[in-house]
């Protein structure tokens, strides 16, 4: 639990370019309450992730995709001033109302459109997914906060080469 306190996110607000993005992630029924399975088997939990291009990333919990639960997690994760770039998602309409917002249209077949796209979110996407399936198989909807701040603080810190020392000192702290 030391370690897994060491990769909580920090509290920074993200800045420049921010690209956002939500997924659905699978969840495993059978650690759920019977009363909060899903009919079928089949249980998604929505996640947001924003991040910096070239700097930093933070995802959470989404307790759905409607706009007024996504502006605030958006609006607890980026400064004013920040350049947002999402998909067509409405949901994210109403973003223009306090960043300066630009969208491609993946229904229509748009992913780039000049420097807006949100490919490198997309990218975080896949390498949590498949870090779920290769790394743990399943996870359970309880904890998915503790996974989210686990593959945050690796994506973020991919490219330091004192990662461990800098989770010990931390946990030890």
């Amino acid at each position: 639990m030391q370690i897994r306190r060491a990769m909580l996110q920090d509290r920074e607000l993200l800045q420049g370019i921010v690209e956002i993005d939500e997924t659905a992630i699978c969840v495993k029924e059978k650690n759920k309450h019977s009363n909060k399975r899903t009919p079928g088997g089949g249980g998604k939990t929505n996640v947001i992730g924003t991040i910096e291009r070239g700097g930093k990333l933070k995802d959470s919990k989404a307790s759905n995709r409607k706009t007024r639960t996504l502006q605030r997690i958006i609006n607890s994760s980026i400064s004013e001033g920040a350049v947002v770039m999402t998909d067509e998602w409405i949901g994210y309409h109403k973003l223009s109302q306090r960043f300066s917002h630009s969208t491609v249209n993946h229904g229509s077949g748009n992913y780039v459109v000049g420097n807006v796209h949100t490919n490198t979110i997309e990218g975080f996407w896949s390498l949590f997914k498949r870090g779920i399936v290769g790394q743990y198989r399943q996870i359970s909807d309880k904890h998915i906060n503790k996974y989210l701040d686990e593959f945050c603080f690796r994506y973020n810190n991919r490219n330091s080469s004192e990662v461990f020392n800098d989770m010990i000192r931390k946990s030890v702290a």
